[in-house]
């Protein structure tokens, strides 16, 4: 036998021993990305604004209950940066919604709340206010 037959019958890798060290390296880093992600999360926390329901309307003050037309819409969040996102009004409806910076993780986001003060073009007066975020009308109180 010459020298080019003998390279010619050695057995090749089979390809399924290639493949199973890249398999287990890729699922390690994948695992170890999902634990840096987890942990820094969990520490740090993660933040976004997104609309939130109104918890309470009011009318601000006694100066505000006769012109009826500054309102104060409590939402949910502590320190959260709430503010008015869409104010619509009409002869017979005001409509709102509300954003905060919602968290995961991290410190913060016991049960607190915060208000956002609503100037109105015109009082309030017998309108619907309603929340767009719940989809709901709101009873307005007085305080």
């Amino acid at each position: 036998m010459d020298r080019a037959d003998q390279t010619s019958r050695q057995p090749a890798s089979h390809p399924r021993d290639v493949r199973w060290p890249t398999v287990l390296l890729g699922a390690l880093g994948a695992l170890l990305v999902a634990g840096i992600w987890f942990a820094a999360t969990h520490s740090l926390g993660v933040s976004w604004r997104d609309r939130v329901p109104v918890s309470e309307a009011v009318l601000n003050g006694e100066a505000a209950w006769e012109s009826q037309d500054v309102l104060v819409l409590l939402v949910g969040g502590c320190n959260a940066g709430a503010r008015l996102e869409h104010l619509t009004e009409s002869s017979e409806r005001v409509e709102v919604a509300v954003s905060t910076r919602l968290m995961f993780g991290g410190e913060g986001g016991g049960d607190c709340q915060e208000g956002v003060e609503v100037m109105l073009d015109e009082p309030l007066g017998e309108r619907t206010l309603v929340d767009l975020t719940s989809g709901t009308s709101l009873t307005v109180g007085r305080r």
